[in-house]
């Protein structure tokens, strides 16, 4: 008996020999290694710089977790990474099965986003100075102030100079619009056109006050104007006709038509297309039936100087 325990001990100590801290394990063609003063493994290396240090070879699954037999961490071969399933990642991508969570621990959907700054997501290139190209800011602030950005970006301030050709803003439910700029989008002079949350749009001004309210030209090939009365009216039998006389004494004393807006009515408030078109095709109905009065005398005098010439 005491012949076996001996025999038993030398072959511990021969396979503890094998697998000592601080030095390299081979078996087969893999190798594990295990420092007690780093406290970093290696596997598949004897230079671990990490506390665990993975070297899988070409075509092997370098590391792999599992639940009850269940992947749930997945390094694959590729370079990709997997979390919550077995499926493959894209090469030296991730793929997150399930809702993935940044800044949180109770994520709501597949991203959800908590955060502490000023700009806790910016979608960007990777240039730092010059002309750094187009990108997509979520800018933090009190729920009157949050805002998203996308902007095309000269210069490598990350400041409130990044601003200078901010392109589209969409400001917060309070303010509730969106806003396209030309230029320093800082400054509301530059927003060539906004959306408010009233359905009102805005081209050339920050503030519209109609469903469209344009500051400078437009052209276009029509316009369709709905009314809901036209003066068709003027030709009832019962329309009070001023008198040329009575137009006259109007036109005298107020230096325009009557109930056609004066000059500087126009210029103060502007001119209501549809109001308007219907206004002078009244005054041209009104005109029409001024000729076929005038006609009808012109015609009577006629005859009566036919009978006086006879």
């Amino acid at each position: 008996m005491k012949t076996i325990k001996i025999l038993f001990l030398l072959v511990l100590i021969s396979s503890l020999s094998n697998v000592s801290f601080g030095q390299s394990w081979s078996s087969g063609s893999g190798k594990l290694y295990v420092n007690p003063v780093t406290t970093k493994v290696g596997i598949g290396n004897t230079a671990p710089n990490s506390a665990l240090h993975v070297n899988g070879k070409a075509g092997v699954i370098p590391f792999r977790a599992q639940v009850n037999g269940s992947t749930r961490l997945l390094v694959n071969t590729n370079g990709g990474v997997t979390i919550g399933t077995n499926s493959s990642a894209p090469s030296r991508g991730l793929y997150v099965y399930g809702y993935c969570g940044i800044g949180t621990s109770y994520p709501s959907r597949k991203l959800s986003v908590s955060f502490n700054g000023s700009i806790p997501i910016r979608l960007k290139d990777s240039r730092t100075t010059g002309n750094r190209g187009p990108h997509i800011e979520f800018v933090d602030g009190s729920y009157n102030s949050a805002y998203i950005a996308a902007i095309f970006h000269y210069g490598t301030k990350d400041g409130p100079d990044h601003f200078r050709n901010k392109a589209i803003e969409i400001r917060p439910p309070a303010e509730g619009r969106v806003n396209f700029y030309n230029g320093n989008g800082v400054e509301t002079s530059n927003v060539t056109m906004t959306i408010t949350h009233s359905g009102y749009v805005g081209i050339g001004t920050h503030a519209p006050s109609s469903k469209l309210t344009v500051d400078g030209k437009i052209l276009c090939e029509e316009i369709q104007v709905t009314a809901s009365v036209f003066p068709d009216y003027v030709f009832e039998d019962d329309y009070n006709l001023k008198t040329l006389s009575e137009v006259e004494e109007y036109i005298l004393l107020h230096k325009h038509l009557p109930e056609v807006p004066s000059e500087k009515e126009v210029i103060d408030n502007g001119l209501n297309l549809g109001e308007m078109d219907a206004v002078l095709l009244k005054k041209i109905e009104e005109l029409t039936l001024y000729i076929i009065e005038q006609n009808k005398t012109i015609e009577s005098l006629k005859s009566e100087v036919n009978e006086l010439k006879k």
